[in-house]
């Protein structure tokens, strides 16, 4: 089974991630994984693969009704009753949202989302970036980097909705533009609690014009201790009236040499397919197409 796994968005091309060999990423995946059912979660695990469910309980008080996250990594066959099992799990608790991602290259799973009927909300790149020796990027006069405090957030939600437009969220009737903004409020509030976590501000003549949030050596998966040290760009925007002038790129290249700084030398991101200005700022900052996913929805119906 190891050398079929497919660990789902970090396949790419068929490669796994280069900077982990795959026996060693599945067992990752193994070791930070107990199988077994409780209120918040159901995990199964067998030579298919890795079987999960998670309610999500931040997002589920946000939005008023309860969501849960699928998520399975398979090695090409999927035990259908361990996927029925997830769903009665969901129906047990009275879940009637589910969530899940597949990687493009994992053609088996995103077949199975579509018979299972999954709709698609949002497809998205995941970017990848290896940073080399890098000098501080040069100001333009007239700007300046400053750290966000949380009392600086107000200014910045007015413009943020640029960046989290393309949230799969936004995809969906069932959320309002209000409680979504709410909840990204939140989250950046949230955000700055932790101590791996940074937003870095532009500021011109006394305005915040930008920003970019991102986070130090974060767990993807559980995977920290397979991985090397990395980071990841979480949300960037910048104000509309500033569009244009490369200030998306100067903010990503501060992060990389805040990251470099403390010693991390890769960074990833996500971005909408469809967001193709974000796509070629992350670009010119020498980020690479790493893998494409796409998000998925299931309304759960009650007899």
């Amino acid at each position: 089974m190891m050398e079929n796994f497919q660990c789902g968005r970090w396949i790419a091309d068929g490669q796994y991630m280069r900077d982990v060999p795959p026996e060693k990423l599945y067992q990752g995946f193994i070791e930070t994984f107990t199988p077994g059912s409780n209120e918040n979660a159901c995990r199964i695990l067998d030579d298919t693969g890795i079987y999960a469910i998670t309610k999500q309980n931040w997002d589920s008080t946000f939005f008023g009704f309860d969501i849960a996250r699928i998520e399975i990594y398979n090695n090409g066959t999927i035990n259908k009753a361990h996927f029925d099992a997830l769903i009665q799990w969901a129906k047990d608790k009275n879940i009637s949202y589910l969530t899940t991602r597949a990687s493009l290259a994992n053609t088996s799973l995103v077949n199975f989302w579509a018979e299972n009927g999954f709709k698609l909300l949002t497809s998205k790149y995941m970017l990848r970036h290896a940073i080399a020796a890098m000098n501080s990027p040069e100001v333009p006069e007239g700007f300046e980097f400053a750290s966000l405090g949380p009392y600086e957030l107000n200014e910045i939600m007015d413009f943020a909705g640029s960046s989290f437009g393309h949230s799969r969220f936004m995809a969906d009737p069932a959320f309002t533009r209000k409680r979504i903004e709410e909840m990204y409020n939140s989250w950046l509030n949230n955000f700055l609690l932790a101590p791996e976590n940074k937003i870095i501000t532009l500021r011109h003549k006394q305005q915040t014009i930008g920003f970019c949030a991102f986070s130090k050596s974060i767990a993807l998966y559980k995977l920290q201790h397979t991985m090397p040290p990395h980071g990841f760009v979480s949300l960037i925007a910048v104000r509309p009236e500033f569009r244009g002038k490369n200030l998306g790129v100067l903010l990503l290249e501060k992060t990389k040499q805040v990251l470099k700084d403390a010693g991390i030398n890769l960074v990833f991101a996500n971005v909408d397919l469809m967001n193709t200005g974000s796509l070629r700022m992350f670009q010119h900052s020498a980020y690479q197409v790493f893998n494409t996913f796409s998000e998925y929805k299931l309304a759960l119906k009650y007899k």
